[in-house]
């Protein structure tokens, strides 16, 4: 038995470079490197749910299915769900602080990032080591993406429930937003994948541009969370 330190550097540096990254960006603000490093952990653990979901609820007919039913219905839907399972687990049981918005929405993306890193083991068990190196800066960020959607959602219905106007639906709101941005990151999360699937050479060239506007997207989102009233 030997230790693959080339898996491990490639496996876990990337997404360490990353959270460093955020880390350096956003330490003025209430979050720690060990914060992040559990949202990371909880992203793993979200696979737990993954697999559970698939064993409770199996798909039926699964080869009559479109792929569009495929990756929206199924793949999309039973991965970000159990992503967001993770993420409520984090933030109502793993810290005794409160955080502000922007940084539940880069906790939810942290959680998504744990959970691509779990997925790029098993592609790296199925493909080898190159399929991993070009995940690290695809499917890597796709998933912190997804998972920044969520976040940006959930956190704007914590802002809400301050909100005299809507002091009256403490739970409500909460609910809705949550639920938006849930779906916001099932619709992203399986365009991409469909894209993948159906859009032959032009599949990457597509992806790229997701990436890049997720990216923008989740800057703007950011934005907006830090110019709000905590």
């Amino acid at each position: 038995m030997y230790f693959d330190s080339s898996l491990f550097l490639c496996l876990l540096g990337i997404p360490f470079l990353y959270i460093a990254l955020i880390w350096g960006f956003l330490k003025k603000d209430s979050l720690t490197f060990l914060d992040l490093l559990k949202a990371l952990v909880l992203g793993l653990t979200s696979t737990v749910f993954l697999h559970f979901n698939y064993a409770l609820f199996p798909p039926e007919n699964w080869e009559y299915l479109t792929t569009f039913e495929k990756f929206f219905y199924q793949v999309a839907l039973r991965e970000e769900v159990s992503k967001f399972i993770a993420f409520l687990i984090l933030i109502k049981y793993g810290f005794r602080k409160k955080f502000r918005p922007l940084s539940i929405m880069i906790l939810s993306g942290v959680v998504g990032m744990g959970f691509a890193i779990e997925e790029n083991l098993i592609y790296y068990h199925r493909y080898g080591m190159d399929v991993l190196i070009g995940r690290n800066y695809t499917s890597l960020l796709g998933h912190t993406i997804f998972g920044m959607f969520t976040g940006y959602w959930y956190a704007l219905g914590q802002i809400k429930i301050t909100d005299s106007n809507f002091s009256k639906y403490p739970k409500t709101f909460p609910i809705i937003y949550s639920s938006i941005g849930v779906l916001s990151s099932i619709l992203f999360h399986g365009l991409w994948n469909y894209n993948l699937s159906t859009s032959a050479w032009a599949g990457e060239s597509i992806m790229i541009f997701m990436i890049l506007f997720g990216l923008f997207v989740s800057f703007m989102y950011g934005k907006d969370l830090k110019n709000r009233k905590n």
